[in-house]
């Protein structure tokens, strides 16, 4: 849409009659590729900054510390549990697959420039053929580090997790004891409902 508009512009400016004025060609030409330059520049850096944008919204979800009642965008974006899962006590979903799950969120905004074509090319061909604004918003710094980070953000908190899950341990008995022999050995006490 853009790019139709200033190329509507450029038509205009070119029907607009002058009189008595010589238009120098090369200098207006010169002046339309610098117009088309300016505004391509602007729509890759919206695309780069929407870019950008989603990845801190989904960093600071991820990081997100203490929940308000009032403030639904700071709610864990994982409902992560703690089941028993004979012999020990385990995560679900794991840590893997919250990270998988992390990476494919990072490669779903990162995909999202592939549907938007750089000015200048013939938008009847298929858009496979097309050059889009993803190998430019791919290759920047800034994106880069931060698809980094996300995709390794659950390694500094794998150390912490294990160490909670193995405080669950010193209930271990409970589910390693033998059931049948803890009740028969109950019974033989001959317990009664009064205290």
């Amino acid at each position: 849409e853009v790019e139709h508009a200033c190329n509507d512009l450029i038509s205009m400016v070119r029907a607009f009659p002058l009189d008595d004025v010589e238009l120098d060609l090369v200098m207006f030409e010169k002046s339309v590729t610098k117009l088309r330059g300016h505004y391509s520049r602007l729509m890759y850096l919206a695309i780069l900054n929407a870019t950008q944008k989603s990845f801190y919204a989904l960093k600071k979800r991820l990081s997100s510390k203490n929940m308000t009642v009032l403030d639904i965008s700071s709610a864990p974006v994982f409902d992560i549990n703690v089941e028993l899962s004979l012999p020990s006590v385990a995560m679900n979903p794991s840590l893997e697959e919250i990270q998988a799950a992390i990476n494919r969120s990072a490669i779903t905004i990162l995909k999202c420039s592939k549907r938007i074509c750089q000015w200048g090319q013939d938008r009847s061909k298929d858009i496979s053929q097309l050059q889009t604004f993803h190998a430019l918003i791919a290759q920047d710094k800034a994106i880069v580090k931060m698809v980094l980070l996300l995709t390794g953000s659950i390694e500094g908190t794998k150390k912490q997790v294990h160490e909670y899950l193995d405080d669950f341990m010193r209930y271990s008995h409970l589910w390693k004891a033998d059931k049948q022999q803890a009740y028969v050995s109950f019974m033989k006490t001959m317990p009664s409902l009064e205290a």
